[in-house]
Order: structure tokens, then sequence, then C-alpha cells
């Protein structure tokens, strides 16, 4: 059933890519939280209009995401991934970019959604136990 759910939301995901990748813009962006793969990540993205397409790897973790712009300054979008200790993030994510779409500037986001958090904060032995929970939390960043 967990795997149907993550195939699913892979096509759903390449579904939403475009057609054309060379007419797509390149950012790079460092911050901290889901978006950034932790509490030190670096991002890189690719956008057109209004979609933007994202993947970060962090000092504790991982994360991929889409974003699409309700506003000059406003967007809504999935996030997935964990970093150390939480699993299986599943994640709404909602962020406000003060210079606008997508530009060079600072960022902040709100992760709102589920993850699997271990008994353990690092080096998790193989059979560590982890429990669902719901989760609210900030990211935040600076685009060059």
């Amino acid at each position: 059933m967990k795997s149907s759910i993550n195939i699913s939301i892979l096509a759903v995901l390449a579904s939403l890519l475009p057609i054309n990748a060379y007419t797509m813009d390149y950012s790079f962006s460092t911050g901290g939280g889901f978006q950034y793969g932790g509490l030190i990540g670096a991002q890189g993205s690719a956008y057109e209009d209004a979609h933007r397409f994202r993947a970060a790897i962090g000092l504790i973790g991982i994360g991929i995401g889409y974003d699409y712009l309700l506003s000059e300054n406003l967007s809504i979008g999935i996030t997935g991934g964990g970093m150390v200790p939480f699993k299986d993030a599943k994640l709404l994510s909602l962020n406000y970019f003060f210079s606008g779409n997508y530009k060079e500037g600072w960022q902040i986001g709100l992760d709102i959604g589920k993850v699997s958090i271990a008994n353990c904060i690092i080096f998790c032995p193989d059979g560590t136990d982890y429990s669902n929970t719901d989760i609210l939390f900030l990211s935040g960043g600076y685009t060059f």
C-alpha cells in the first residue's frame, strides 16, 4: 500500500513537468528546514512561469518539492523527503518570497503535514520503531 502511494505521488509530479526544459530558468538557494534538507542545506530549482521544481540536500537530510505561484510573492506546494530523526515526510508548503516570484532574495516557508519519527536521534539501528505524527515546521533561505 505504501509503495503504491509513493508511485502515485511520483506520477502526479511527472504529469506536472513542463514539456520543454530548455525554456526553464534555474536557481540555487541555501537555507534550513525540510525544503532545504535539514538544519543547513542547499536547494537547486528549475522554474517556468508559475511552476517550480526543487531538490535539496542538507547536513541531515534530503528533500524534493513542487511549488505553484498564487501571487507575485506567495506560493503553495508539496514537499517530500526526510531529515534526522524524521522520514517519509509528506508536507503541504506555503512560501513567501520577499523579492517576488522565485527571484534572488529571502524566502520563508511553512510546512505542515505528516512524518514518521524515530525513537532515536541519529544512527538508528535496523528495526527502529517509527511513529506517524503531524508536524508544523518553518523553512527559510536565500536564493542566489
